[in-house]
């Protein structure tokens, strides 16, 4: 049981730290293609 819980817990770090960098991808690549659309 405590092992499921710990890896339970890094498990989800590991999600956040990727919703985290997908979001900022996703903020980039808006900023840009408005840049180069407003241009």
């Amino acid at each position: 049981m405590v092992k499921n819980v710990h890896i339970g817990r890094i498990y989800r770090k590991k999600i956040k730290s990727r919703i985290k960098i997908i979001t900022i991808l996703v903020i980039v690549l808006g900023a840009i293609v408005l840049y180069c659309r407003y241009k």
